[in-house]
């Protein structure tokens, strides 16, 4: 479950875009990430970081990164990365929220 729930850090702050965020408030550690696997605080592998695309431990694609930013599938800014660190302004268990409402909320956009 808590893996699953990072990958929500490659998915989600739920409907926050880039221009209404300040990217420097984002000073929140959520995970590590090294040879493109992610890691949360106790060293577990939570998902992967490959090719642009933040995936869960079943291959789904949670959410993009690129240019020192991670975005949710509504390509919003949820986190910032750099020197093996992922931040976010909100926690962890805040991320995954968002990210699962994220999906939801593209999965219901794909449905009308």
């Amino acid at each position: 479950m808590r893996k699953i729930m990072f990958l929500a850090i490659a998915a989600l702050l739920f409907c926050s875009f880039d221009s209404a965020r300040y990217l420097g408030d984002m000073n929140e550690f959520v995970a590590r990430y090294s040879n493109g696997y992610l890691l949360d605080s106790d060293w577990e592998v939570i998902g992967y970081a490959r090719n642009g695309y933040i995936m869960n431990e079943r291959n789904e694609i949670m959410g993009t990164y690129h240019n020192g930013r991670v975005y949710d599938c509504l390509d919003s800014v949820i986190a910032v990365y750099g020197n093996g660190c992922v931040y976010s302004d909100r926690p962890l268990w805040d991320v995954y929220d968002r990210i699962d409402m994220s999906n939801y909320i593209r999965d219901q956009k794909g449905r009308q």
